[in-house]
């Protein structure tokens, strides 16, 4: 239940974004979701054309394309997205904040990012797997970035959507 409720509350956070970059996206299923339902142009972004297969087949059109590439050099020019949406990927980058300098980077002004990753919820909880940053990370590692207005929206309690303002 919990990640679809991330996946709502990240498509009421699109609006009125049209130019719309899946960092992370894996079999496509959030970057059609986004064209379905916004009529969004979307590009999906991973470091592996592992999910790509799925994602392409699963297009709804001509708005959706799959692109295999590194977070820390994405090949868009500056200011080119009006939304970079990380759904549990940022967790999955090893250099975190190189990568969010490089969102930075690649969103309009006043752009936003939206990331949804599960938390630490304790400063001295293993950090393993997909439970990587706590909520204080978070925040301070949009903030190291040059990301403003940041807010979190507690999905659950180990379950956090982070949004930011170029």
């Amino acid at each position: 239940m919990s990640e679809e409720e991330l996946d709502r509350r990240i498509l009421e956070h699109l609006e009125p974004f049209t130019i719309i970059l899946d960092i992370g996206c894996g079999d496509g299923h959030l970057v059609n979701a986004l064209v379905a339902q916004k009529g969004c142009r979307v590009i999906g972004l991973d470091s592996s054309d592992h999910g790509f297969v799925e994602a392409k087949m699963a297009a709804h059109s001509h708005l959706v394309d799959c692109v295999e590439c590194d977070a820390c050099q994405i090949a868009f020019r500056d200011g080119h997205f009006e939304a970079v949406i990380l759904r549990f990927s940022l967790h999955h980058i090893e250099e975190t904040q190189a990568a969010l300098k490089e969102i930075h980077r690649i969103l309009a002004p006043g752009g936003k990012v939206l990331a949804g990753e599960w938390l630490v919820e304790k400063e001295d909880q293993p950090r393993d797997g997909c439970y990587r940053f706590t909520l204080a990370e978070i925040e301070q590692l949009l903030q190291e970035a040059a990301f403003h207005q940041v807010e979190i929206d507690q999905v659950e309690t180990n379950i956090v959507l982070a949004i930011a303002v170029k």
